[in-house]
C-alpha cells in the first residue's frame, strides 16, 4: 500500500507555517501520487448489471459532495456554488438515457 503520510505531513507543516510557495508544492505532489495510484480504485468496482452502475455513480455523487463540504469547512475547497458530485449526476444520467434510447444531453 502507498503511503501518503509522509506527503500528508509536508501539507499540514507548509500550511502551519503559511509558507504558500511550499504548501502548493506539497499539495502537487500529494495529488501527483494520488493520481499514480488511483488505479487501485478498480479493485473495488465490480457492477453487474446497470443497477449497480446507477448506484456506483450515486455513491460517487454522495461521497464527492460531502467530501467536497468538509474541505469547504476547513479551508481546502473553495466555496462554489456548484457541487462536484453533480458531474457524476450528470454521467449517470447521460448514461441512463443512452440505455433508455433517449438521449437528452449533448456529450462533450
Amino acid at each position: 500500500m502507498t503511503n501518503f503520510e509522509p506527503l500528508k505531513k509536508l501539507v499540514w507543516e507548509s500550511a502551519k507555517a503559511d509558507n504558500k510557495r511550499e504548501f502548493d508544492e506539497a499539495c502537487d505532489a500529494l495529488m501527483k501520487k494520488a493520481c499514480e495510484d488511483i488505479w487501485r480504485i478498480g479493485w473495488s468496482i465490480a457492477p453487474g448489471n446497470i443497477d449497480e452502475v446507477y448506484k456506483i455513480l450515486d455513491d460517487l455523487t454522495k461521497w464527492s459532495h460531502e467530501k467536497w463540504l468538509e474541505a469547504m469547512k476547513c479551508g481546502d475547497a473553495p466555496p462554489e456554488d456548484v457541487s462536484p458530485g453533480e458531474g457524476f449526476l450528470c454521467l449517470k444520467n447521460i448514461i441512463k438515457e443512452a440505455v433508455e434510447g433517449k438521449p437528452k444531453h449533448e456529450v462533450f
